[in-house]
């Protein structure tokens, strides 16, 4: 089945699902039957679109092996991560953060931030790998209170083994952030398996969501101990009591959620998560690893380079100055969307690519390799 059918499809190329997916085709219909003509119909549609944030944290809860319970909606992944670290319980001679140098900058922001709270940030040197268990165990010190480990790396496309690492963050009483945003969506992810803390995530890229929609799945076991700091009235217990003297955190991870929710985004999110429960995220990864195979086929690369267990979906091509300047203009000449972080070039292939692509891209880069 040629699931490209499914998808708006820029011209071109199109390998930036590691930035933003591709639009599902229903995702206009899903808005205006889900948003649009409730709001025209009756005005006031609370009903319908509360309804829409609950087939929300459904699906999420069904991508990642939860329960809908564990689910809060947020923009984006810091403001989860924000947002968790905040309510974490005061512990004196345990206020720091460990992350590996090579996590999305904006995680480093929030830490940052959160000085002038008292936490400390600590990073793991880039010169180790960030997918070795033994390295963490090397870096979690007495006085780490949450280390934010990201499944998949954006600049270097290395993908974690999480559930040693999240062992040894348990033993020694360290909470454990997952960031999901670049493998929701293409590789497995279970919340039983990890027994982490929390997994924040974006429905942006491999999920084909759209901007605005992020999630939070809080570990239930943890989570009356957790007293989030930005709230509102759906962070409340019961938000239709409208008693302003009384206020009781939500029993699920609602309480994480403030005030007045956006809906658009996530109608957009569920129209791109329905579509990926479609096709399924293991026929995904399988057809991201077939035209892996066929674009190193056309090169000097090594096919284990982008195959391997600690690998995720994006292919991150690193040379020298001149060599990655060479293949981004010829990329380009061709009509191949993909993006460049310093010397690295960044290329996905989603399930709406084809062999016919990446044989060609793969040619291209050869071309500029062997010359």
């Amino acid at each position: 089945m040629n699931f490209a059918d499914h998808f708006h499809m820029p011209e071109g190329i199109y390998l930036l699902s590691h930035s933003a997916g591709c639009q599902p085709r229903h995702t206009q219909q899903y808005i205006q039957q889900k948003i649009l003509e409730p709001w025209q119909q009756t005005g006031e549609c609370w009903h319908n679109w509360l309804g829409v944030i609950q087939d929300f944290k459904e699906a999420i809860s069904a991508t990642i092996n939860s329960a809908a319970q564990n689910i809060c909606p947020v923009n984006n992944v810091s403001e989860g991560f924000y947002k968790f670290l905040t309510a974490l319980p005061y512990k004196e001679n345990k206020r720091t953060i460990l992350m590996h140098e090579h996590a999305f900058p904006s995680m480093g922001f929030v830490a940052h931030a959160l000085k002038n709270s008292g936490f400390n940030l600590k990073f793991i040197d880039a010169k180790y790998p960030a997918h070795d268990p033994s390295v963490w165990r090397d870096h979690i010190s007495d006085d780490i209170l949450a280390a934010l480990i990201t499944h998949v790396y954006s600049n270097t496309g290395v993908c974690t083994d999480i559930p040693p690492i999240t062992a040894l963050c348990n033993e020694r009483n360290v909470y454990s952030i997952i960031d999901v945003a670049q493998s929701i969506g293409i590789l497995p992810i279970d919340t039983h398996l990890w027994n982490s803390s929390a997994i924040i995530g974006s429905c942006l890229k491999w999920l084909c969501g759209g901007s605005g929609a992020g999630f939070m799945c809080i570990d239930p076991d943890i989570l009356p101990t957790l007293k989030p700091q930005m709230v509102g009235w759906f962070s409340h217990q019961n938000p239709f009591e409208f008693e302003i003297k009384h206020f009781e955190y939500a029993g699920s991870a609602n309480r994480f959620w403030g005030g007045t929710p956006s809906v658009l985004p996530f109608i957009t999110a569920l129209a791109g998560l329905d579509v990926i429960h479609e096709i399924g995220a293991e026929a995904i990864f399988k057809h991201n690893q077939t035209l892996k195979a066929a674009f190193a086929h056309q090169t000097i690369l090594e096919y284990d380079e982008y195959t391997s267990q600690h690998v995720g979906g994006t292919i991150c091509l690193t040379r020298s100055s001149t060599t990655v300047n060479s293949i981004e203009t010829a990329l380009k000449n061709h009509n191949v969307q993909f993006d460049r972080r310093n010397n690295t070039l960044r290329l996905s292939f989603h399930i709406y690519n084809t062999e016919d692509e990446a044989r060609k891209v793969g040619d291209i880069i050869h071309q500029k390799l062997t010359h």
